[in-house]
């Protein structure tokens, strides 16, 4: 009777062992099947331990670091649920690109660039992350100083980088709409190679101005029908192709979802838990807190522009002309007063008694963009306001036609990262 019973409890204790060994095989498979195609995953879902409304007490106030982490965290769930329908829905539609990332190896840290997100703060942010230079300095680098190419490396760099070490990585999204008119003012409205290019391809006339012309005349409508054509023909630029597609965030897996519309505080979260001393870390959130009323980003802007005349000067022979259209595209993104005219008067002298324009260097529009900063100055929320009338402005007459064409190129910038459909000025959904 004991051997009998003996030889049971033997039988139980295999069965049991037998059945954990099956479910451990088959929920070993589930994972790698989750992992497969994935090049490298979330280093650390930081959000998961925060209670939910419902389980927060009155005696447990929500502080502003719960809030943001659940913010984050909602991102990635509905980012992931729309990768999930898309693939079901288009298997793999990704266009092939080239990726870059922003890295920094002391922080560990890394960012998929993608130009017109904040790509030149997000540059001057990894500057500062290093400890070569102090956090002060890397945020007033001019923009041919930060796009050097430091700290920029390849999607091969860094899929070995997170194989090695453990390091945080994020994507930084905005709203198509209001990176296609940013791409439109910075690239296109002002001379350079994109206007070059763009007004050969329409035949666009020249922009004329009260001395002669300076580049060519393409408006916003015709900039949105070529941006729609081309990538019917599977043609981009970085300056516009989908994020999506530069970052590809349902194949990588990044543990920050960040917007340029939310960049400050998106950042304030993550410089918390990168591997910097608390010295540097209060020294970059007061740099971030400060940068919009930098005028430093005004000037680098100017010098930028003064440099691309010297290279297209035959587009544009009056430097004057350019500077009055730099001063709309400083009013346009928010700096100056959208009331003050530019002071042209204060450039011309008298020559064998006729108005002639003089001899004009950089400084000189950087001067008088000062003096207006002082005359007629704008708060953070003035210039925010004035930036959205003049988007408000920019789509109010683009054709229906337009706009469902990039509803449709952009479709999964829009679901992806939560932005609405509608272009701005009309209700959002």
């Amino acid at each position: 009777m004991l051997r009998r019973s003996s030889f049971t409890f033997y039988c139980i204790g295999i069965s049991i062992i037998f059945v954990w060994y099956v479910l451990a095989i088959m929920d070993a498979k589930t994972s790698l099947r989750k992992t497969q195609g994935l090049p490298f995953q979330s280093y650390q879902d930081s959000y998961s331990h925060y209670p939910t409304k419902a389980q927060r007490t009155k005696e447990q106030p929500y502080t502003f670091k719960d809030t943001k982490n659940m913010e984050m965290h909602e991102r990635k769930l509905k980012l992931q649920s729309w990768c999930k329908t898309f693939q079901e829905r288009d298997h793999d539609s990704n266009i092939e690109t080239t990726r870059t990332f922003f890295y920094s190896k002391t922080a560990r840290f890394g960012v998929c660039k993608a130009p017109k997100t904040g790509c030149s703060f997000m540059a001057k942010f990894f500057f500062a992350l290093e400890p070569q230079m102090s956090v002060v300095k890397a945020f007033t680098m001019d923009r041919y100083e930060v796009h050097s190419g430091a700290y920029e490396y390849d999607e091969d760099f860094m899929f070995k980088t997170l194989k090695k070490k453990r390091a945080f990585t994020a994507v930084v999204s905005r709203d198509p709409f209001t990176r296609l008119f940013s791409a439109y003012i910075d690239k296109v409205f002002l001379i350079g190679k994109l206007n070059k290019k763009f007004g050969l391809t329409l035949r666009s006339r020249l922009y004329a101005t009260q001395e002669e012309s300076c580049g060519y005349d393409i408006s916003f409508q015709g900039f949105l029908d070529q941006v729609v054509a081309m990538a019917a023909n599977g043609e981009y630029d970085e300056h516009w192709l989908p994020v999506s597609n530069l970052c590809n965030p349902c194949h990588l897996r990044y543990d920050f979802i960040c917007k340029t519309e939310t960049l400050d505080s998106d950042l304030y979260q993550i410089v918390e838990q990168l591997n910097l001393s608390e010295e540097r870390k209060e020294a970059i959130k007061n740099s971030i807190a400060t940068e919009k009323e930098n005028k430093n980003e005004v000037m680098s802007l100017i010098k930028t522009t003064m440099y691309d005349h010297r290279r297209f000067k035959r587009e544009c022979p009056n430097v004057l002309d350019l500077m009055e259209k730099t001063w709309k595209s400083l009013q346009i993104r928010g700096y100056i007063h959208e009331a003050s005219p530019f002071p042209r008067e204060r450039f011309w002298t008298t020559r064998k008694g006729k108005l002639k324009v003089g001899k004009i260097n950089d400084e000189d529009l950087i001067n008088i963009v000062y003096e207006e900063f002082l005359n007629r100055p704008l708060t953070p929320k003035q210039m925010t306001r004035q930036r959205h009338r003049s988007l408000v402005r920019a789509y109010l007459n683009i054709k229906p036609d337009t706009i469902s064409k990039i509803q449709k190129v952009f479709e999964y910038d829009f679901f992806l990262f939560n932005y609405g459909l509608e272009p701005p000025g009309e209700t959002k959904h």
